[in-house]
């Protein structure tokens, strides 16, 4: 074990006390036009710079407050929480991880081992992808990867 000297100590104590102490509490209210809903669980969240909201999960259908959108287990939601009509990849099985990359392009994980033909693709096919994928900012698949 690497011995710590006091001086990186003092410090370490003096951060944590600034973190605790420096918190400032702010009220809270809740959206309630903000509503998207889902049919099942929803496992994983990412925000895209334009603000647009990633989902996946376990649902089937996403939006108007029930799920009423078919989303199989990958969605997008605009700001607002209605669905992204415009995005639509679906996989087999759920999605457990979402990441946005620098450049846009969308990392997802999960159970799933297969991607396409369950959301817009026509003709609808499917791809195989063994439980890491990455798809394109407007939901195709990236191919390359």
């Amino acid at each position: 074990m690497v011995p710590i000297s006091c001086t990186v100590r003092r410090v370490v104590i003096l951060v944590c006390a600034m973190l605790g102490t420096s918190a400032v509490a702010g009220a809270q209210t809740v959206d309630a036009a903000f509503n998207p809903g889902a049919n099942q669980i929803v496992s994983s969240v990412a925000v895209q710079p334009d603000g647009k909201i990633l989902v996946g999960g376990q649902f089937t259908g996403l939006g108007g407050g029930t799920g009423v959108t078919t989303r199989n287990r990958i969605g997008r939601l605009n700001a607002d929480g209605t669905v992204d009509t415009t995005f639509n990849p679906g996989t087999n099985n759920p999605v457990y991880a979402i990441a946005v990359q620098a450049d846009g392009k969308i990392l997802i994980g999960g159970l799933f081992t297969s991607i396409g033909g369950l959301g817009s693709a026509t003709p609808a096919t499917t791809t195989t992808r063994n439980y890491i994928a990455r798809i394109n900012a407007d939901g195709t698949l990236d191919a390359t990867f």
